[in-house]
């Protein structure tokens, strides 16, 4: 992933003059803060990635607004993958830690021994390796999971451990307690959005990237569709005060998994082969529902729309998709009017899909549509324009 030299910058000054050159000879901490849309995430990933060049070990968790009231939920996503060397911890912090996981049964865990299983932990990982942790949206973080991160903040001396908190301003006072270093980030140039857009929507035309970020008007409602919503995602990351509504139809906040990839490096194949009809028939059942596989008007326009897009920028596309971004640690900082729906009968991106999406995002209203695919625009168009009507006059 390309992120661009501004992020590159800020990634070195973390990373680079204050004492990451082949290694890390003692411990970091810092505060990245800034407001929605700064492009506080990028600049984690812009530094994971000077981290892994420099032979960091890297942990990751991120505050979630569905999961703050989760005692230690950030911080099991953080220590999930270190799981395994609970058995290396003493006695009472291994069974404390257990506890707060659920991996034991206990009555209330001890917090302190929490935090300190957790700094062991994170000390023993690091004497393999240098280690850096990265916490996006510590605003949102669970209390519990806060108590113990400003814990071990406070405790790193000599450790080879670099910790980077991401936090939107005036929103983590726990953060301001800590007094730990900080970064103030300015809004993303062009070049900067461009970038992002390019890491995460590979298969975005230039032209169609222009618009997004020259063309749109100041304030805007936003709808998309399946692969629309992934791209509406960015637009929310790069530029959340521009958006006044938003409508996910049909889509995820997930990454890809390694199964949709091999599906679609199949379509992929099939397109390149010049046997871009197959493709289409093949991906035809998954798009509509069951009681639609034999509706050959509604197959002849899915045809139509396939025909229109062309092999390559089908191609182009199933890319772009493959590459999409984890937009779940971004729901959170959706604020406003947002409408969520999806067929209740959807293969690609089903109900559950949908679900994670509203709870994620404040105040967001959930429409499932009754006897619907994929394609509900074409399959249920007058439930589909209802909702819309309802989300674009309120």
């Amino acid at each position: 992933m390309d992120i661009d030299e501004d992020m590159l910058a800020k990634a070195r000054e973390i990373l680079g003059t204050r004492g990451v050159k082949d290694t890390v000879d003692e411990a970091l901490r810092e505060v990245v803060r800034g407001e929605a849309g700064m492009g506080k995430s990028a600049l984690l990933q812009a530094a994971r990635r000077r981290a892994v060049d420099h032979g960091l070990a890297t942990l990751m968790t991120a505050g979630f607004q569905s999961e703050a009231h989760i005692a230690f939920a950030g911080l099991h996503r953080l220590l999930r993958p270190v799981l395994g060397s609970l058995d290396r911890l003493p006695g009472p912090q291994r069974a404390a830690i257990q506890a707060a996981f659920g991996l034991r049964e206990a009555a209330a865990p001890d917090l302190f021994l929490i935090a300190l299983a957790s700094l062991d932990l994170l000390s023993e990982m690091a004497a393999a390796a240098p280690l850096l942790l990265m916490i996006d949206d510590a605003q949102l973080l669970d209390v519990a999971t806060c108590n113990v991160l400003t814990f071990v903040a406070r405790r790193l001396e000599l450790e080879p451990i670099v910790m980077l908190f991401a936090v939107r301003d005036g929103s983590a006072p726990w953060i301001d307690q800590a007094e730990l270093p900080e970064l103030r980030l300015q809004p993303l140039n062009d070049a900067s959005s461009a970038a992002v857009l390019d890491a995460n929507a590979p298969g975005l035309e230039s032209g169609l990237r222009r618009r997004i970020l020259a063309e749109a008007p100041p304030r805007f409602a936003l709808a998309g569709h399946s692969m629309g919503g992934y791209i509406a995602f960015e637009i929310m990351r790069q530029a959340p005060e521009r958006v006044a509504k938003l409508a996910l139809l049909d889509t995820a906040a997930t990454p890809e998994t390694p199964q949709q990839t091999a599906t679609r490096k199949t379509r992929i194949a099939l397109a390149k082969s010049g046997r871009f009809d197959e493709a289409l028939d093949l991906m035809f059942p998954a798009l509509v529902h069951r009681d639609r596989h034999g509706d050959e008007r509604l197959k002849r326009i899915v045809d139509l729309m396939g025909e229109e897009t062309g092999a390559d920028a089908f191609i182009r596309q199933q890319h772009a998709i493959m590459g999409r971004a984890d937009s779940r640690p971004s729901l959170a900082t959706v604020a406003c009017l947002a409408l969520v729906m999806v067929g209740d009968a959807d293969e690609l991106t089903p109900p559950a899909a949908a679900q994670e999406i509203a709870a994620g995002i404040s105040g967001a209203r959930l429409v499932v549509i009754p006897q619907c695919g994929h394609l509900s625009t074409l399959e249920r168009p007058d439930a589909v324009n209802a909702a819309l009507i309802e989300w674009i006059s309120d």
